[in-house]
């Protein structure tokens, strides 16, 4: 490894009452970059562990005083992201056993072989290394997420993420986001899980809908080598241990079938898991965040959903209503996007006309936030700016665009109008004449003859 400076060395303690092995130790990885304070005792490593915050502490099982069993207890309290290898003179498998229970990462027996010693600490470096740049990210990710979210302007959602703020205060969160699609409930999932203790950990999102029956349960639970007939031989995390000490966000859990329920309601109950094809259980710890556009309550009534697992997952139950119930945050959320859109593309739009404005305000908006998303991006394509006119603004796929503004007030013959209408329906769609002629429902060439009447 090759560093700029003393002080950037990464840190190992080494902590053994034999100053021959201390000595030969600290030399060997010295030699390959790292920075070693060497203890003869437990307890002057403890007093140095917060100040020094080494990534590896290389621990004597025999030590006068405090033995190392007990220092490895105490180190994961004072550190808990420390990894501990054991050492030891006279191991015995018990004493292994017991350390690697206690969290030891490895087990070293003397004679120390140096070059094995050197290769495993390499080992445990590059573990430290990857968790830090993990970790690095994932910040990164909360931050950006945090600058870039938006609530919007009405009392509506101010509530809805007033009370997500005071529920993010705690670990294990148990919530129930409602809405209809499109609404952002996978946003405020995710303003949870960033604003929450568990924020540095993974956030891990579980499609209900989209995967398959006959796989969800080894997608969720996991599953041991050999479980079925295509299972890898070595096995496989799922989804729920992915998540541990971050979040499990459970995307339209409304449709999961019966005999899943029951298995997700045992999780949900203490915590404790088995992968499919094995026999023991797991615990972990972790956000549990279910979403649904559905009634469950009427599910509930018609027997399509447990009563148990409803009244499990509603801990907390968070509804984001749809655009139509907030009309306010339209123009609020037009304008965030455009400006994302916008800046994204490379390009500077100054906003919307008053007609635009006027447009986006009178929609219904059934696709809520994500289509509006989508009308915004497909304008920011095809308008040439600065303005976005009503024009620029396809609201619906096939959408003929109805406001023609002032220039048709006036009668006018039939083949003029038609020319007219054509042209801004190509306007709109950056003149692309087989879009023009699809969205009008005509030939290519009925398109140039109505643009080029008696050519």
């Amino acid at each position: 490894m090759i560093y700029k400076g003393w002080a950037s060395l990464p840190v190992i303690f080494v902590v053994d009452d034999e100053p021959l092995v201390a000595a030969v130790l600290k030399t060997a990885l010295e030699k390959s970059g790292y920075r070693v304070r060497v203890f003869g005792d437990a307890e002057q490593a403890l007093l140095q562990l917060p100040v020094q915050n080494p990534f590896l502490v290389l621990l004597d099982v025999h030590l006068p005083g405090i033995n190392g069993l007990e220092a490895l207890g105490r180190i994961q309290k004072i550190t808990p992201q420390t990894e501990v290898m054991m050492i030891s003179g006279y191991a015995t498998i018990d004493v292994a056993v017991e350390a690697m229970k206690k969290g030891a990462v490895d087990f070293l027996t003397k004679p120390l072989q140096l070059p094995e010693v050197i290769s495993r600490v390499e080992r445990s470096y590059e573990t430290h290394r990857l968790r830090d740049e993990v970790a690095a990210l994932r910040d990164r990710q909360r931050q950006e997420f945090l600058a870039r979210h938006h609530i919007g302007s009405g009392a509506a959602m101010t509530t809805v993420y007033h009370m997500a703020g005071q529920v993010a205060k705690f670990p294990n969160i148990i919530a129930l986001i409602t809405g209809a699609s499109g609404t952002g409930k996978e946003m405020l999932a995710r303003y949870l899980h960033f604003r929450c203790p568990y924020a540095q950990g993974p956030f891990v999102v579980v499609n209900c809908a989209a995967i398959s029956p006959e796989l969800i349960e080894s997608e969720l639970f996991g599953y041991e080598a050999g479980a079925f007939t295509d299972a890898l031989t070595e096995g496989k995390k799922g989804l729920i241990e992915r998540a541990e000490l971050g979040t499990l966000f459970l995307d339209e859990i409304g449709e999961l079938s019966t005999p899943l329920q029951v298995k997700l309601l045992r999780f949900l109950q203490d915590r404790s898991f088995t992968r499919v094809g094995g026999t023991k259980s797991q615990h972990l710890d972790c956000n549990i965040i279910s979403s649904t556009n559905r009634r469950l309550e009427s599910m509930v009534e018609q027997g399509l959903f447990r009563p148990d697992l409803y009244y499990r997952i509603n801990v907390i139950r968070l509804h984001v209503p749809s655009l139509k119930e907030r009309p306010e945050d339209i123009l609020f959320f037009a304008k965030a996007f455009l400006s994302e859109i916008a800046q994204g593309m490379g390009r500077i739009y100054q906003g919307f006309d008053e007609r635009a404005q006027q447009k986006l305000i009178r929609q219904e908006w059934p696709g809520n936030l994500r289509e509006l998303h989508n009308v915004i991006e497909r304008a920011c394509l095809l308008a040439e700016g600065p303005l976005l006119t009503a024009s620029d603004l396809v609201i619906r796929s096939g959408e003929m665009i109805a406001d023609l503004g002032p220039a048709l007030d006036a009668l006018l013959p039939m083949e003029q109008a038609m020319s007219l209408y054509v042209r801004r329906v190509l306007e709109a769609v950056g003149g692309n004449k087989s879009e023009a002629a699809r969205l009008l429902g005509i030939s290519r060439n009925r398109l140039k003859r109505t643009l080029n009447p008696g050519s």
